[in-house]
């Protein structure tokens, strides 16, 4: 019975990383991975007024900071 439980979890996450994945997709959005220096970072989203200092340790506002970081740098872009 465990292997069968860890299987029906593998599918579940597979399916649910699928699902995400197709919804992007539609959406016309593109997954990055970047791996920055964290001090840095934290000071750009800070200053730029992205991220309070208290969030700083927050992965999940540092996601969100980022995120907004990059719409509003895609945003502003000069046309050429």
């Amino acid at each position: 019975m465990p292997n069968e439980d860890k299987t029906a979890t593998r599918r579940a996450q597979s399916r649910e990383r699928s699902r995400r994945y197709r919804r992007r997709l539609k959406l016309g959005l593109r997954r990055v991975a970047v791996d920055l220096p964290a001090a840095e970072l934290d000071d750009a989203l800070v200053d730029g007024g992205f991220l309070a200092l208290e969030r700083a340790d927050d992965n999940d506002a540092v996601r969100a900071a980022a995120e907004m970081f990059a719409r509003d740098a895609l945003a502003s872009r000069v046309t050429r």
